[in-house]
């Protein structure tokens, strides 16, 4: 009988575990997102003749987009579903990296910036919130590593690369096959299959 109890709890717990995995993974990618492009900003500014003021406007702006993404995740979170808002926000996040990488002059970047932040914003927020239901105790800790390693690798990465290529031009349409790829990987994260571990998504994601 205590075997049998053992494996049902063992069921129950493998979805949500799946769960939160998908989540962290979607938080990773956010935090890789937020300063994938900051590495590369030097680059850009020597390729595309960017001033100093644009570049430290695009560090900037980001910052006025997260604020609001963070303050409106809470509520919406709460009345929409986790899940909403963090793909939401994901999505977001993607379009801003996009239009830097379709438009890398000094409106298509700080225009991309101010839109990142506002997705990362709203997935940081409500991600961290969302591991902490399903993971349970340590949620919100796992939340916080997943991210801040996005934070480092994603500049690091994205450095080392363009260093390595020893070119403006190349090293930048590089990268925007990486952050696709990126964001392919992304998406399969925040759409599980349709199994037993997408109920546990509903139902933590409202």
């Amino acid at each position: 009988m205590e075997k049998l109890v053992v494996t049902a709890v063992e069921v129950r717990a493998t979805p949500r575990r799946y769960a939160a995995l998908a989540i962290l993974l979607v938080l990773f990618s956010t935090g890789w997102a937020a300063n994938h492009f900051a590495a590369l900003l030097p680059a850009l500014a020597d390729t595309r003749g960017l001033s100093r003021a644009a570049l430290n406007g695009a560090f900037g702006i980001y910052a006025l987009g997260l604020l609001p993404g963070l303050l409106a995740s809470g509520g919406l979170s709460d009345r929409l579903g986790r899940r909403p808002v963090v793909l939401c926000g994901a999505l977001v996040a993607a379009l801003g990296n996009l239009i830097m990488l379709a438009q890398p002059d000094q409106t298509g970047i700080l225009l991309g910036r101010l839109i990142l932040g506002v997705g990362v914003g709203l997935t940081v927020s409500a991600g961290t919130v969302w591991t902490a239901e399903v993971h349970g105790e340590g949620g919100a800790i796992a939340a916080g590593v997943a991210l801040t390693a996005g934070f480092a690798l994603g500049p690091l990465f994205s450095g080392l690369t363009s260093q390595a290529m020893r070119g403006g031009g190349r090293s930048v349409h590089c990268h925007g096959r990486l952050v696709g790829s990126h964001r392919a990987g992304r998406v399969a994260a925040a759409y599980p299959p349709r199994t037993a571990c997408c109920s546990c998504f509903d139902r933590a994601g409202g």
